[in-house]
């Protein structure tokens, strides 16, 4: 059944409300949001796509969008509007449509599970951030490289673990200072 097309920004961030009251009840992303959730984590992450690449064009528009939701409602708004809409149909608003809707959803801030797509957040953050870091961990120091080293042997797990290990981590190095 084809999905019904979104024309106003009120129905836009009702379906953002929505999707984020699912994944609060839900407990998790299901597959294709945490897919988007993770393309848009790391499309911040390596800013604005090279010219000439394909997909230039949505790639920037949905990258100006996400930093003015990030902006606006922090990480946790880029959760949501990655899960709940995703690259195409943001790339594929009207202008006004895409322009108002962080304003929209600043507004209506309340509504959302905010806490779910914080902690959402904090681990696409927390992988985004440590992918960055240099592979080479002969050349860190050894808390850096250990850290380094469990983090790669973290990614491998599943996400809604991850945040809880890297805190344990945080911890445990923290403590060795």
């Amino acid at each position: 059944m084809p999905q019904k097309k979104l024309t106003s920004v009120a129905d836009i961030v009702d379906k953002l409300v929505d999707v984020s009251i699912a994944i609060k009840n839900r407990g998790k992303l299901k597959d294709p949001e945490e897919a988007r959730v993770g393309d848009a984590f790391a499309l911040l992450a390596a800013g604005r796509p090279p010219p000439g690449c394909p997909g230039e064009t949505n790639k920037s528009r949905y990258l100006e969008f996400l930093l003015r939701v990030k902006q606006l409602m922090g990480p946790a708004g880029v959760v949501i509007s990655a899960a709940g809409l995703g690259a195409s149909a943001v790339a594929g608003m009207r202008d006004r449509l895409r322009v108002d809707l962080p304003v929209k959803m600043k507004e209506r801030e309340r509504e959302f599970a905010k806490t779910e797509l914080e902690t959402i957040a904090c681990i696409f953050s927390a992988k985004t951030r440590w992918l960055q870091l240099p592979l080479n961990v002969e050349n860190l120091p050894p808390r850096l490289a250990l850290r380094q080293f469990v983090v790669l042997k973290l990614l491998q797990l599943q996400p809604h673990n991850l945040l809880e290990m890297l805190m344990n981590l945080d911890g445990k190095m923290s403590g060795r200072s």
